[in-house]
């Protein structure tokens, strides 16, 4: 039987936060993972959480685009071609 002492946790995701910005003012900041090794579909970033102020919402039937509006004017400030996982979990107003 093989030893566990020779298994390593491999940290392929990795998780970042990235600052949100409108144009009305409203300052966030969004956290996303994405992987780490090389893959042939290149980082694939998901999109996790968003901070108060913003909201993510689904831009297509499949769930393949959401965005991330502002809770103030409702203006797309960014989006995400990726899937994201089910729930997402965001922060209300």
């Amino acid at each position: 039987m093989p030893s566990s002492d020779n298994v390593h946790h491999l940290n392929i995701r990795q998780q970042f936060t990235a600052p949100v910005e409108c144009n009305c003012g409203q300052y966030g900041m969004a956290v996303w993972e994405e992987n780490t090794a090389p893959a042939p579909c290149g980082r694939q970033p998901v999109l996790l959480e968003v901070s108060n102020g913003f909201y993510v919402r689904v831009r297509s039937r499949d769930g393949r685009v959401t965005e991330i509006a502002c809770g103030i004017c409702e203006k797309t400030v960014a989006f995400s071609r990726a899937r994201t996982p089910a729930p997402v979990r965001t922060q209300h107003r």
